[in-house]
């Protein structure tokens, strides 16, 4: 039975076990002719392989020790809603309630402002120090096709010279066992990306904390802007909340064009969404002179 590796630890006389998601362990050697495991043998190598399919023999004969977890959707929502803050919280209520009061007409004017910016934004951006690309919750530990266009994107901005460095964002979300950046590093690195090119910030659930810790990456690192890569319909929020935070950025999208699609359209309306809220989280702090809620997103 085939199992996926959640993660990695070190025997007694150094050697590497394997962590599988059945609950069983096995070694991992690269001891060949006998053991042909190279990617064993690196940290680089060891993090591509994480969420990989691994032969585990126990389980043929044993059966799982634990049951692999199964994605809920409902839990997750209701997981972000317990760990938001009171102020994003009330945001969201007064976002909800200003929606259904008007039968969802306050949406239309962010989503003509989120289809605008998606069909304005270039694919290409001219000379910049580094490429901030946006990551996308994981299918199966693994990179999606909407993921894989971001980074095909960051790619050829640093083929075609027009970048120097990419900076992969996203933390671990949803029931993946490793972080949107480490996936996005190992599939760059699996097309020859030099590791010494790419940067990634795994820390972050979400746009607002994407951004904010890009931006204390920039100051580090002495980067005086950066070219945000993303799927068009997210574009209009990117812009937005960077602007809050006062990052000097440019936009880059993804995708070579719009396609008006009707999965498109519900994607504006998710994000028409997230920007009432954002300004309706900006009000409510004003209002409510709440100044660590406008330090939040400023």
């Amino acid at each position: 039975m085939r199992q996926r590796i959640s993660g990695y630890h070190q025997d007694e006389l150094g050697d590497w076990v394997a962590e599988l998601a059945c609950g069983h362990q096995q070694h991992v050697r690269h001891q060949p002719p006998w053991f042909n495991r190279p990617w064993a043998a690196t940290e680089a190598g060891r993090r591509a392989y994480l969420g990989m399919p691994l032969d585990c023999p126990y389980c043929d004969r044993e059966g799982p020790r634990v049951q692999p977890p199964r994605p809920n959707r409902w839990g997750r929502v209701l997981e972000h809603v317990r760990n938001m803050q009171l102020d994003g919280f009330w945001a969201l209520c007064l976002g909800v309630l200003l929606t259904v009061v008007t039968v969802g007409l306050s949406l239309l004017p962010f989503l003509v402002q989120v289809l605008w910016v998606a069909a304005r934004t270039r694919c290409r951006v001219g000379a910049a120090p580094v490429a901030a690309v946006f990551g996308v919750c994981l299918t199966d530990n693994q990179v999606g096709a909407e993921y894989a266009r971001r980074l095909e994107r960051g790619l050829a901005l640093l083929e075609a010279g027009e970048v120097e460095y990419l900076l992969l964002l996203g933390g671990v979300t949803g029931d993946a066992a490793r972080s949107e950046a480490e996936a996005g590093r190992a599939l760059l690195q699996a097309r020859g990306v030099a590791g010494d090119r790419i940067f990634t910030e795994d820390l972050s659930r979400h746009t607002l904390e994407n951004l904010r810790n890009a931006r204390e990456l920039a100051r580090d690192r002495g980067w005086p802007e950066l070219v945000l890569v993303s799927s068009r319909y997210h574009l209009a929020r990117v812009g937005l909340t960077a602007r809050g935070l006062s990052l000097s950025y440019r936009l880059c999208a993804a995708e070579s064009r719009l396609r008006l699609t009707p999965g498109l359209i519900g994607c504006g309306l998710r994000e028409a969404f997230y920007l009432q809220w954002y300004w309706c989280g900006k009000l409510w702090s004003v209002l409510t002179r709440n100044h660590k809620s406008l330090e939040r997103i400023s």
